[in-house]
């Protein structure tokens, strides 16, 4: 983790290990597909849904040339 979070400010937040746990790319990156899988339900775009649920995407994936 960043040294910032290692400041005695923050490090009562972020130096805990409960709290680090929610942190990981891995864990970001499951929340953030949830999010995206309830906005499209919500907009009614159920194949959106389902290939985000089936997305097989890891924090170590290359980014996608855009």
């Amino acid at each position: 983790m960043s040294e910032v979070f290692r400041h005695p400010w923050l490090s009562g937040a972020f130096g805990d290990a409960e709290v680090s746990s929610y942190l990981t790319p891995e864990v970001q990156l499951s929340n953030l597909l949830r999010i995206e899988a309830a906005q499209s339900r919500i907009l009614g775009n159920e194949d959106a849904v389902k290939a985000i649920k089936n997305a097989k995407i890891k924090p170590s994936d290359p980014e996608s040339p855009i």
